[in-house]
């Protein structure tokens, strides 16, 4: 196992470690500063939350968003660092550059980590094709989250153990989400996960991330379903799950508000399971106005949103997915998957910032719910 996580000289001077770190970031806040007391982090600390975002490592290194990031988050969530297909090139080969550059901001800048992802029925590596069977699937998973969880045991706030187990289109009666681990282990696949990870850092919070729960649109109504059915069924069989993950990729026009999501919601704090917000951000795909209108609808949705999910679930933790609309993951989706694209073929503005980097009416819109 690889030993845990340690920054040689080389790694800091790359990353601008200790001062020199700290003069750059301070000459970079400029014109997006805010004042003590105004930036969202800590209005999001009266309110007993630790606010995130998900980044990449490119991210960190451009002076002026990480000014921006280090002023107003004090979590961050690595967007594809930690995913298998990333980090592992080859069988039980891995490669941590671009994930020890993150955790080593946060450790620099004081900031937590949430753990994104440990398994998943996407984004792996292509060997797993010709090399995961159903005799050696529990060892590659087991080594897997020894060795990630492992290397980072005691630098993570949280951990996605399980990414998106609920996929209802595949039409399975229980509604899980084939693949791979799914398709070799069956549905323990996620018992063996989440207690895995409790062995190895008992104290990261153990979190089920799931997709497509919040809006008011029949495919949700058969997410929400099936999530919980599953939750019930892994808290009879006393899998140590401990918080359930709601993503929070808004579809617009879809309605921000309805009672199907509080209902959800209050269901599972009944179960006893705390509630986070892993990965919020507006899609506006279908949506036909003009550059501004577009802007000031994708603020009232994370608005509306923030403002009702916050007062029923009460989340300790809660993280934004698109920083800035440059180089979005809907654009990037777009390219791949038909749904994604704009039919007038404009670029999408999930993003706090614009892609020059001035401020969407949504930091406005987020700014004023937490306020």
């Amino acid at each position: 196992m690889p030993a845990p996580f340690k920054p040689d000289r080389r790694t800091l001077v790359k990353l601008g470690a200790g001062a020199a770190l700290g003069c750059l970031l301070e000459s970079a806040i400029s014109a997006h500063e805010v004042p003590d007391g105004t930036a969202l982090k800590f209005l999001a600390r009266k309110r007993g939350i630790i606010l995130g975002v998900q980044v990449g490592l490119a991210m960190l290194q451009d002076p002026q968003l990480s000014a921006f990031i280090v002023e107003n988050f004090d979590l961050l969530t690595p967007g594809n660092q930690l995913k298998w297909g990333v980090l592992c090139p080859a069988p039980s080969v891995y490669d941590f550059k671009g994930a020890d550059g993150i955790f080593h901001f946060a450790q620099t800048n004081q900031m937590r980590v949430h753990g994104h992802n440990l398994c998943w029925n996407q984004s792996n590596p292509g060997w797993f094709a010709s090399t995961l069977t159903k005799q050696n699937a529990l060892q590659y998973l087991e080594a897997h989250i020894k060795t990630v969880a492992g290397r980072y045991k005691g630098q993570v706030d949280s951990w996605d153990v399980v990414n998106e187990p609920i996929r209802v289109n595949a039409k399975r009666p229980d509604g899980l989400n084939p693949g791979p681990w799914l398709n070799l282990l069956g549905p323990e696949y996620i018992d063996i996960a989440f207690a895995t990870l409790a062995y190895v850092d008992p104290d990261a919070l153990r979190v089920l991330n799931l997709d497509n729960t919040e809006q008011a649109w029949a495919p949700s109504d058969r997410t929400r379903a099936a999530s919980l059915e599953l939750v019930r069924s892994l808290l009879q069989r006393g899998v140590p799950i401990q918080a359930i993950g709601l993503e929070s990729h808004l579809e617009a026009p879809l309605p921000a508000l309805n009672s199907a999501r509080t209902q959800f919601i209050q269901e599972l704090k009944a179960m006893g399971v705390e509630i986070l917000l892993t990965e919020i951000d507006v899609n506006d795909t279908s949506v036909q106005a003009s550059d501004s209108e577009r802007r000031q609808l994708v603020a009232s949705y994370y608005g509306d949103y923030l403002r009702d999910v916050l007062r029923i679930a009460k989340p300790k933790r809660v993280i934004f997915w698109s920083l800035t609309d440059r180089n979005n993951w809907y654009d990037c989706a777009a390219a791949h998957n038909s749904l994604y694209a704009r039919s007038d073929g404009e670029l999408h503005f999930p993003g706090l910032f614009t892609s020059d980097l001035n401020p969407s009416p949504a930091l406005d819109a987020v700014r004023n719910t937490l306020e």
